[in-house]
């Protein structure tokens, strides 16, 4: 039994963004060959814990996972696309109001505004549903990603050194929050 409350369905939500209307809504099967070639890209998958390539069973095993565990994740639609996902990992017991989150977004639409909209969407609905404070990781050589996470109001608390291994080197993981 959970010591903690679950969120609720997403629903979808119609979000303006500076390039346009974005859709966002839960995850389904239709979305998975998208979502998989969104991780599978170069640029996204470099920064990513499963390397390249990233199976579709794996992808498909993800969705199973997250609906069995009721764990949020919201896919945005652009244009009659996915461009990227977030998903959000409540946290139980006296931290049920903190929650950890992933994000992977398209190369094709970095730098328009579409992830920033997409976070504060989501984001907002967390705050709306009880959540209080904000939690992820990046890595410590992704300053583009670091640069977004400060834009959007987020701190960085500390950097564990050597946590991420790519072939012989080591990265820094930092670790980032925000209060809702």
């Amino acid at each position: 039994m959970r010591d903690y409350f679950v969120l609720p369905k997403f629903g979808i939500k119609l979000v303006a963004s500076r390039t346009g209307q974005i859709t966002l809504r839960e995850a389904e099967k239709s979305d998975l060959r998208e979502l998989n070639e969104i991780v599978n890209e170069t640029g996204v998958n470099r920064f990513l814990i499963k390397k390249a390539p990233v199976s579709m069973k794996s992808t498909r095993d993800n969705l199973r996972k997250v609906r069995r565990e009721g764990i949020p994740w919201i896919v945005c639609v652009h244009e009659g696309g996915v461009i990227g996902a977030m998903d959000f990992r409540q946290e139980t017991g006296r931290k049920s109001h903190v929650c950890g989150f992933g994000m992977a977004f398209s190369k094709r639409v970095h730098g328009r505004g579409l992830a920033e909209a997409t976070a504060n969407a989501c984001f907002a609905w967390l705050k709306k549903n009880g959540i209080e404070k904000i939690v992820a990781e990046t890595d410590e050589d992704n300053l583009r990603a670091r640069g977004f996470y400060k834009k959007l109001g987020f701190s960085e608390r500390c950097i564990l050194k050597k946590n991420v291994k790519r072939g012989k080197r080591y990265v820094g993981t930092v670790i980032i929050e925000k209060f809702l």
